[in-house]
This record gives C-alpha cells, structure tokens and sequence, in this order.
C-alpha cells in the first residue's frame, strides 16, 4: 500500500472573548473588545483571532505571543 505521510493536526484551544476574560481576568472583556475593534486586521494576520460566524474566537498562545511582542501597545 501506497500512504501519503500524514501530517499532525493540532487544534488550538480557541475562546470566546467572554470565555477568555473569565480564564485570564487581568484582561476584561471591554478591553478585548477595544484591541479586536481597533486592530482586527493585524489581530487576523498573526492568528491571535478567527471568525466562526459572526463569533470572535481568541487563541491564547496566539494573543499572549502578540502582547509580549507589543503589539497590543497604543500610540502616543
């Protein structure tokens, strides 16, 4: 038999922002809700959110990588 090597499948543990909130209280959901409003498109290219629908879904090690490289900071 002919078999294609298979490729692992990873799924990340993705959040809603409310879900979110609760699991790491430090960051409200107001404030989530602010970042998602005022930087969706850099959000979306580095992965730190998705659709499902109409629902935002967050992937922590995602969001977490992205905060630590500053790009949640605002400017001044």
């Amino acid at each position: 038999m002919n078999q294609e090597p298979s490729e692992e499948i990873t799924t990340p543990n993705l959040q809603s922002v409310n879900s979110f909130s609760k699991n790491y209280p430090e960051f409200p959901k107001g404030g989530l809700r602010w970042l998602i409003h005022n930087k969706r498109k850099e959000l979306i290219e580095a992965q730190v959110i998705c659709y499902w629908g109409s629902r935002i879904l967050i992937n922590p090690p995602n969001f977490f990588r992205y905060v630590i490289k500053g790009g949640a900071q605002t400017k001044k």
